[in-house]
């Protein structure tokens, strides 16, 4: 079947009195009703580089999002994830969600993650 939708991305960055990196993300789309099974997407967070001095180059995000179903309830997402520079190429990337109606559905889940990401 067809599908189309639109999609837009924006973001802002500073820095504050002791020289953090901040960014905060704001994400939207949207589809047609007849096509998707998504009708819509809402999207926010914070990114903090630099929380602690002794190690600048980790990063936090927090962010929260909401996509609107065709038919079901909206599924939203609150999501808490920390990147730790280990070594020059290597980053340890755990990650933590709580979704309300996965899919759909009544309810609740939590998932977790870890990423190892290598530069080269």
């Amino acid at each position: 079947p067809d599908s189309d939708g639109l999609y837009a991305v924006n973001e802002w960055r500073w820095k504050d009195a002791d020289r953090r990196d901040w960014a905060a993300f704001l994400q939207g789309g949207w589809s047609p009703a007849a096509s998707n099974p998504v009708l819509g997407y809402i999207g926010a967070g914070v990114r903090i580089q630099g929380l602690n001095a002794t190690r600048p180059a980790d990063v936090l995000t927090l962010g929260v999002a909401q996509a609107r179903l065709n038919s079901l309830p909206s599924e939203t997402v609150i999501e808490a994830v920390y990147s730790l520079q280990l070594a020059r190429h290597l980053y340890l990337q755990p990650d933590i969600q709580h979704i309300q109606n996965p899919g759909g559905e009544s309810g609740h889940q939590w998932v977790a993650g870890l990423r190892v990401h290598i530069e080269h």
